[in-house]
């Protein structure tokens, strides 16, 4: 489950990227901000909703969700820092 957690999430941020504007890329980062600040929240609603549509079919439920996160990636549930590198230029 966890390696099509990963693959599914890779796949779609590599192609979402590549072709990125500056603004799409900001756009990117400011979600992935927002869904890592909701995670140390416990806000399982607001985590959930910025999950992929396929990986919200995937796990049905925000609660379903939440609980494959803080189970197989404590790092993403509760990092203790993070950064960000360079995304793809258009």
């Amino acid at each position: 489950m966890r390696a099509l957690f990963a693959a599914v999430f890779m796949i779609c941020a590599l192609g979402q990227t590549l072709a990125a504007s500056e603004s799409d890329r900001s756009a990117i980062r400011g979600i992935i901000q927002d869904q890592i600040e909701a995670f140390k929240r416990d806000d399982a609603a607001r985590a959930f909703s910025y999950a992929a549509p396929a990986l919200q079919n995937m796990f049905g439920s925000q609660e379903r969700f939440m609980a494959m996160v803080k189970e197989g990636y404590k790092p993403v549930y509760r990092p203790r820092s993070y950064a960000m590198g360079e995304l793809g230029h258009s």
